[in-house]
């Protein structure tokens, strides 16, 4: 399969179908081919259980709301030792 300029090679997100993680927000394109997004690209977000790929494919995904925690989503996977179910740190 053909490398296509800004669609990742590992995911196969796009700039309209991106991929999303709570702490990092949407991705970005870590190489100037614009091959690979920065979600596969680094291992500490790439191996996240809160990464989501290409967002648009999930049917019922909606876009965080600002809130005092950092798990956005009510997911599944959170657990009271999740990082993202602390309370944000004031300034």
């Amino acid at each position: 399969m053909p490398i296509t300029k800004e669609v990742c090679r590992k995911c196969g997100c796009t700039n309209n179908n991106p991929c999303y993680h709570p702490k990092y927000g949407f991705c970005w394109w870590e190489d100037s081919k614009h091959t690979i997004c920065s979600h596969c690209a680094k291992k500490e977000i790439k191996n996240s259980k809160h990464t989501q790929h290409r967002v648009n494919d999930i049917s019922d995904w909606q876009p965080p709301e600002e809130t005092e925690e950092y798990c956005y989503n009510n997911c599944t996977v959170c657990t009271n030792e999740c990082e993202f179910s602390r309370k944000k740190e004031n300034g």
